[in-house]
């Protein structure tokens, strides 16, 4: 492997075709991808705004814009809905979704900012190792293995998930 990206599927403002050079992961969404470039600095195409210069720990892409955490754990958010948030604690990672967008604190617990219109904004106490936001969910791996939903159906969406034994 060599880090370049390949992308596939509707090219509706030029979405498919990842530009040149290397990368350490992708986040696809809706309108546009972005991705973190070996040293931090990030990429995006689409139909939505680059993110702003600067290195990254970790990004996101949504449907309307893109969020990245930079070192120190501040998240910074651009397109549609610009901002810089510092959650309870540091960022370690972050996941956006359709209109929230949550993270993992490096102490453990989740963070949620965005329209919460179903809960999926509000996460419940506990460690995670990860999170991942949905249009109107938001699921997430605690440290013991188990996945753990809230918001919209967030029952239906978590039963059947249980850490491996």
């Amino acid at each position: 492997m060599d880090g370049t990206a390949s992308c596939w599927g509707a090219n509706w403002g030029g979405k498919a075709p990842p530009p040149p050079g290397t990368f350490v992961s992708l986040s696809a969404a809706m309108h546009q991808t972005c991705g973190l470039r070996p040293g931090g600095t990030a990429a995006c195409w689409g139909w939505f705004e680059e993110p702003p210069d600067g290195v990254f720990v970790a990004i996101s892409a949504r449907e309307s814009n893109g969020c990245g955490v930079r070192p120190g754990g501040v998240a910074e958010c651009w397109g549609w809905f610009p901002s810089r948030i510092m959650a309870a604690g540091a960022l370690a990672s972050l996941s956006a979704g359709a209109h929230h967008i949550c993270g993992v604190t490096e102490e453990g617990p989740a963070f949620c900012w965005g329209n919460d219109w179903y809960g999926q904004a509000r996460p419940p106490a506990g460690r995670f190792v990860s999170v991942s936001a949905g249009a109107d969910h938001t699921c997430g791996v605690t440290t013991d293995g188990s996945v753990v939903c809230w918001g919209g159906d967030a029952s239906r969406r978590a039963g059947a998930f249980a850490p491996a034994r």
